[in-house]
């Protein structure tokens, strides 16, 4: 595992990394407990990933499941703004885990920001 992060983290570090390479990193980041990492990686994904496709779903629910790890109050702005272009919460497998996401993430409280 570390020796695919480096190697992975390296790829990265070059620019434009093709999909294969965020996912594995992200994958690896998570496993070794740098979640920032991962999110970053995932965020990446769903920045470049075409939205319709099913790769960008699993990449929106895993940058949204960390997120919620990492800052509730964000995961639950964030989800309120993807639940707007997707009432439905998109294809299977990934809009019922998004559902099932969205119903973990707390409400907002008076206080959390936008």
């Amino acid at each position: 595992r570390d020796l695919a992060l480096a190697i992975d983290r390296n790829l990265m570090s070059l620019g434009n990394p093709p999909f294969p390479v965020l996912r594995r990193f992200a994958e690896l980041s998570e496993v070794a407990g740098d979640l920032q990492s991962a999110l970053d990686a995932w965020r990446l994904l769903v920045s470049g990933l075409n939205p319709t496709a099913p790769e960008w779903f699993e990449a929106r629910y895993q940058s949204l499941r960390l997120l919620l790890s990492i800052d509730a109050p964000a995961a639950r702005t964030a989800m309120d703004q993807y639940r707007v272009l997707h009432q439905d919460f998109g294809p299977e497998p990934w809009g019922e885990k998004l559902k099932e996401l969205d119903a973990q993430i707390p409400a907002k409280r008076a206080g959390d920001g936008p």
